[in-house]
């Protein structure tokens, strides 16, 4: 019954939507009854149809973000077999994501942007995920189904270090320092921050700016911070962390190492990562500095990015940032050599798009010069057989990029040199072209 269960729902599902359609009305009506009630035959019918709907219409799914966001695995340790179905569909599908990865990030330069690459230190997870999976805590791109860091999260980091210098200023007593930094957070940030001492200190320092009827009492920030990107494709592994005392922390019993471990399985971005940090000045900016004569969009720039490489560097993103997840540091030689990499795929693109808009003859023209000097000798036999313009873009490579070929060629006695040459000269005495 099994096997004949089986066959008819990978029926059912080749069939279209009507025929998923009935097997999901027969998979609820078995749930209804409760598995404890069904019959052996039922039970057998219930897991076949977990098994097939479940498993293998999902191993179609080429996209990480539809596999995280809209299926879900019905059964044992559900969890474990989520975080792996989704590594393995990032690792399927390398080669499509690896080209997405350079399709979102960036690109378009900004007057006064700061762009700040940095290496992950350690696994991440961002707690930013929505869908079925919501304690995974990894936040992939909706349509390009890659790792990302979103905007809000590299901005609430970013404030939340410098608040953590502003307290420290405020601690040591030095006022100087902590109006400093509490005006460049309220420009930079916006205001108000929805923090009582922050708010407060800058109330009672700038009334007419940031008082119940100054200017800036409500105002919104100066820099836009946009979704940290990987640079390259990054790796998705499945991690675990294991609760060795759970009747401990139910306050059930003393620790004595005598319980069973409780695997939490979740998945996070392997480390050594390379992401790009991107914080650029919004377009008032310029206008509503006139609130703030003592400061200028350079000062504010360079303090946006000590924020972001604070919060990366001594903060960490995502979730469990404390035993080590999320956080970034500086690798110069990593940075350089990953703009040498970037800077060949942009080039590469570019060539590629310049080929695209190519004419077929000029694309013919294009690989004609990539032939070595054995093939494009044989490619003058043809000569008499081409149309007077390909005959005239031969000649024309011939004669400047293959110059040492033709030196050699012009001086032909015999043989199969010979008469190559008499067709270039049968072929320049018909365009009227002066060989050299």
């Amino acid at each position: 019954m099994y096997v004949t269960a089986s066959l008819e729902t990978r029926e059912a599902l080749s069939s279209g939507w009507q025929g998923m359609k009935v097997l999901y009305q027969r998979y609820d009506s078995l749930m209804d009854y409760g598995r404890q009630n069904l019959s052996a035959q039922e039970k057998r019918e219930l897991d076949a149809l977990q098994r097939d709907i479940c498993l293998q219409e999902f191993d179609l799914v080429e996209s990480p973000s539809l596999r995280i966001q809209k299926f879900v695995h019905i059964g044992d340790n559900s969890k474990r077999h989520e975080c792996d179905a989704l590594v393995n569909i990032a690792r399927k599908s390398k080669p499509q994501l690896s080209a997405l990865t350079g399709r979102f990030q960036c690109e378009r330069i900004v007057p006064g942007e700061r762009r700040i690459k940095l290496v992950m230190g350690g696994p991440m997870m961002v707690n930013h995920a929505g869908g079925i999976m919501e304690n995974a805590g990894l936040c992939l791109h909706p349509h390009a189904g890659i790792p990302y860091i979103p905007g809000s999260a590299v901005k609430g980091v970013a404030r939340h270090a410098m608040w953590c210098e502003w307290a420290d200023a405020m601690d040591q007593d030095d006022h100087e320092l902590a109006g400093s930094l509490a005006l460049k957070i309220a420009a930079v940030f916006g205001f108000p921050s929805n923090d009582k001492s922050l708010d407060g200190f800058c109330e009672k320092q700038w009334p007419e700016k940031f008082g119940k009827d100054g200017r800036l009492a409500t105002f919104a920030g100066l820099v836009a911070f946009m979704p940290a990107m990987p640079l390259e494709y990054v790796e998705l592994v499945t991690d675990i962390c294991n609760c060795h005392h759970a009747d401990y922390y139910k306050g059930k019993q003393e620790p004595w190492d005598n319980e069973r471990p409780n695997p939490q399985f979740f998945p996070a971005v392997e480390k050594n990562s390379m992401f790009e940090f991107v914080i650029r000045p919004v377009i008032r900016m310029k206008y509503a500095l006139t609130g703030f004569p003592e400061l200028s969009e350079e000062a504010l720039l360079s303090f946006a990015e000590e924020a972001v490489r604070l919060a990366a560097e001594d903060f960490g993103f995502g979730s469990k940032t404390s035993n080590g997840y999320g956080w970034f540091y500086d690798d110069s030689q990593a940075v350089a050599q990953m703009e040498l990499l970037q800077a060949e795929q942009l080039q590469e693109r570019a060539k590629e798009a310049a080929l695209e808009a190519m004419s077929d003859e000029e694309r013919e023209v294009y690989n004609w010069k990539k032939l070595d000097d054995g093939e494009f000798s044989g490619l003058l036999n043809t000569l008499p057989d081409l149309s007077e313009s390909q005959q005239r873009s031969l000649l024309e490579i011939l004669f400047t990029e293959r110059a040492a070929l033709w030196n050699t060629l012009k001086k032909a006695k015999k043989g199969k040199q010979l008469a190559r040459l008499e067709k270039v000269q049968a072929a320049g005495t018909l365009l009227g072209v002066t060989l050299p």
